[in-house]
């Protein structure tokens, strides 16, 4: 019964003379019944204002029945690495608050399709499984990418902003090396350390990237702060190898290999891998 009220807050209101349709089945084919319009799967504006408009509910209907908050007596609160959300109709600015700061650890600015709320979305990610051993595929609440709530998805994750991604005076890669310098010009400043590069930038990359292993239960888990400390610098070192950083662990799993429950996050030639992959170049 709840979950009918929900689906039917969404895609119908009141049965004003107004509405172009009360039903999820009131539209033409390519058409979804939205707030009592027909619209199709392209979406315009404010990610954040749409989120309050539509999206919330939206994905309130294909999601909350698993990640309800409470679900596995886990609170709603971003950066834990767990997608929860607040269920119903007629939340509170501070929920709609809480669903929103969540919801950031499964967007990816710039890349939507890789989002992890669409690699889970449409069954291609694990279930947890540091949480009990086993990797359970996640269901597909997407039967096919043609699905229209997919693609309105998609398209509003597409509105988000990419990230910029931080100048940290790396290093360039040695096929990108500056000509040799002249006899009588300076030294170049000595580099930052990987500490400081890693606490001044390289951590918000990979908090972002990997927001799962921003819980503590992870084998490696770092701070969800947007300021990193000493400690997420310590366990990322222990998964990263400097003489060959293509190799690294941490790199191995975000091209989605040894199993990497939530797949690929990152491919070669990616700004965010090839920034990772300079920096790991430079700890010693």
């Amino acid at each position: 019964m709840y979950r009918s009220l929900l689906t039917l807050t969404l895609l119908t209101a009141c049965t004003d003379a107004g509405n172009e349709c009360v039903t999820p089945q009131g539209c033409g084919e390519g058409l979804l019944c939205v707030q009592n319009r027909c619209v199709g799967s392209e979406v315009e504006g404010d990610p954040r204002a749409l989120y309050e408009a539509e999206f919330a509910l939206r994905l309130d209907a294909e999601c909350g029945v698993c990640h309800f908050a409470g679900a596995y007596e886990i609170p709603v609160g971003g950066g834990d690495g767990r997608y929860r959300l607040h269920s119903g109709v007629g939340l509170s600015a501070a929920q709609l608050e809480e669903n929103w700061n969540d919801l950031q650890d499964f967007v990816r600015p710039g890349d939507p399709v890789n989002s992890l709320l669409l690699t889970y979305g449409r069954g291609e990610a694990s279930i947890d499984p540091e949480r009990d051993g086993r990797a359970t595929p996640h269901p597909a609440v997407y039967g096919t990418v043609e699905n229209l709530s997919y693609a309105r998805v998609l398209n509003w994750l597409s509105l988000f902003p990419a990230a910029q991604l931080p100048d940290l005076g790396l290093p360039p890669p040695p096929s990108d090396a500056s000509a040799p310098t002249m006899p009588g010009d300076p030294p170049p400043p000595p580099p930052p350390s990987a500490e400081e590069t890693y606490l001044s930038g390289i951590h918000g990359v990979l908090a972002r990237g990997c927001a799962c292993h921003t819980s503590p239960a992870r084998a490696w888990a770092i701070s969800a702060a947007a300021s990193a400390d000493v400690a997420s610098f310590q366990a990322t070192r222990a998964w990263i190898t400097p003489a060959a950083p293509d190799q690294s662990p941490l790199l191995q799993y975000a091209r989605g290999e040894l199993g990497h429950s939530a797949g690929a996050v990152w491919a070669p030639g990616e700004p965010e891998y090839e920034l990772v992959l300079r920096w790991i170049a430079t700890v010693q």
